[in-house]
């Protein structure tokens, strides 16, 4: 009887130890994955290009208190890791007053950024905006596109060539029917959306 036990026990005892074995590095595993996903969150990059504590997100499909149309017209591939050609986007921005709706004195700023990467660029920062009833478009170059960036899991990841692009803004609004309010958005645009040039030059 006792010999059966002292067998089961040995068994046991064995299963422990393979079950440790294959367990731990499973859990060690998980462990990163997750550490990674969570640490390529974009939000707290974008948080700190464009100085805020809390982030509202909208597509930038709907968008709908001024008329904003967002383009990319040129788009350089980065060829260097050490920083000596880094790549540009040019982007081609139209807004308007319309409906109605007055948007006044609008803080523009814009940068893209990459989940896999955990990358975020340096935001480009436009002059105070004022739309009119009178479509206005302007043209904003990004031309510190890194080639490459450690991402959440440890690695060096190159940018990838479609980046999604944010654009934040912080203005005065009164709507058409004459409420007034101070609006803080942040919209997101995906770039095969939005660009237009055509083909990327690399």
């Amino acid at each position: 009887m006792s010999e059966k036990l002292s067998k089961k026990y040995v068994i046991s005892r064995k299963l422990l130890v393979i079950g440790s074995i294959i367990l731990i590095p499973v859990v060690l595993l998980l462990i990163y994955l997750v550490q990674g996903f969570v640490n390529n969150r974009v939000t707290p990059l974008l948080k700190s290009q464009f100085d805020v504590d809390d982030i509202e997100f909208v597509d930038g499909e709907d968008f709908s208190d001024f008329s904003l149309s967002m383009s990319i017209t040129s788009y350089t591939y980065p060829t260097s890791e050490d920083g000596s050609k880094d790549g540009s986007i040019v982007f081609s921005y139209t807004y308007q007053n319309t409906d109605g709706r007055v948007a006044s004195d609008v803080t523009f700023k814009w940068c893209v950024t990459d989940y896999w990467a955990a990358y975020c660029s340096t935001a480009i920062t436009t002059s105070s905006i004022s739309p009119s009833t009178t479509s206005t478009t302007k043209t904003k170059t990004l031309s510190t596109l890194a080639y490459s960036n450690t991402n959440g899991w440890g690695v060096t990841q190159k940018i990838t060539d479609c980046p999604d692009v944010y654009v934040y803004l912080d203005y005065d609004f009164v709507d058409e029917y004459g409420t007034s309010s101070h609006n803080t958005y942040i919209l997101k645009y995906k770039f095969l959306d939005i660009f237009t040039g055509g083909r990327k030059t690399k």
